[in-house]
């Protein structure tokens, strides 16, 4: 458990006591799935996140930093166009510095599909103050506008982008209008793909 906030309990004695509040790994906080204050929060797929100043960080090298999760982002939402799962898994993996705008040095093997905890973690902000698409700016503060980081956001009603949460015939999948990460569509379907790497 991760100690959120404390909360003062008056006690007979007039005596003020502070009190720990807890609140289970993955759930959302003051509408977003991340540790509102300071501190850290674990998920159980085993991605964590820091209290950080920035949203995201632009790295000049078509990568976008996720500042409180340590995930780097390809800078362009829509470099692949709609896939299949598993070609989009296949095209994930082949990514690497020199296409799709990247001169971060890295290799094919380095990028992969978001899970769909990362996902929550992108959105779940957004979504709770109904921005759409689900996304903020890089400070934080504000509605996401295009190349503040990222570009290419398929954001129109019907769009979904893959997730790597799969089963055997279905995966989840992530809708950026409305910050939804949703389960069992059909590994056949054709979605956009939004790679990231680091973690796992």
């Amino acid at each position: 458990m991760t100690v959120l906030k404390s909360v003062p309990v008056i006690c007979l004695l007039m005596l003020t006591v502070t009190l720990p509040v807890y609140a289970a790994p993955g759930v959302e906080v003051n509408g977003d799935l991340y540790l509102s204050g300071t501190g850290t929060i674990s998920f159980p797929d085993g991605l964590t996140q820091i209290t950080a100043a920035c949203r995201y960080e632009d790295n000049g090298d078509g990568t976008v930093t996720d500042c409180r999760t340590g995930r780097i982002w390809l800078k362009d939402a829509n470099c692949a166009g709609t896939k299949t799962w598993d070609n989009a898994v296949a095209w994930a993996a082949a990514l690497a510095s020199g296409t799709c705008g990247l001169t971060d040095g890295s290799i094919a093997g380095a990028w992969r599909l978001p899970t769909r905890l990362e996902w929550m973690t992108m959105v779940a902000y957004a979504k709770n103050r109904h921005y759409s698409p689900a996304l903020t700016d890089a400070a934080g503060t504000a509605p996401w506008t295009s190349g503040n980081p990222f570009f290419n956001v398929q954001s129109t009603s019907g769009f979904y982008y893959w997730s790597s949460t799969s089963a055997l015939y279905s995966a989840w999948v992530a809708r950026m209008w409305d910050g939804g990460v949703i389960n069992n569509f059909s590994k056949s379907n054709g979605y956009y793909v939004w790679p990231v790497r680091g973690g796992q």
